[in-house]
């Protein structure tokens, strides 16, 4: 819920300010994040929850670490 919130928002931030999306990424990306829903919920059910915890809590601060460094070193998102 939470990351359909923000790219709703990411979305809508974009559609004010002019920017023309791609619509072939956009529909690779959304391909994409079905599958990848659809093959999460498949494990998820067979994994304990302890570990889809850990997992979780492990994978958040990494992405989060990582997003952060492309910002501060390495230039940010690709712009086109």
């Amino acid at each position: 819920m939470i990351i359909t919130l923000t790219a709703l928002a990411a979305l809508a931030s974009d559609l004010a300010a002019g920017v023309e999306l791609d619509t072939g990424i956009t529909a690779l990306l959304a391909g994409f994040t079905a599958v990848a829903a659809l093959v999460g919920t498949s494990i998820g059910r067979r994994l304990p929850q302890q570990i889809l915890a850990r997992a979780f809590a492990v994978a958040v601060p990494a992405l989060a670490a990582l997003l952060v460094i492309d910002v501060l070193f390495l230039g940010g998102p690709a712009t086109s």
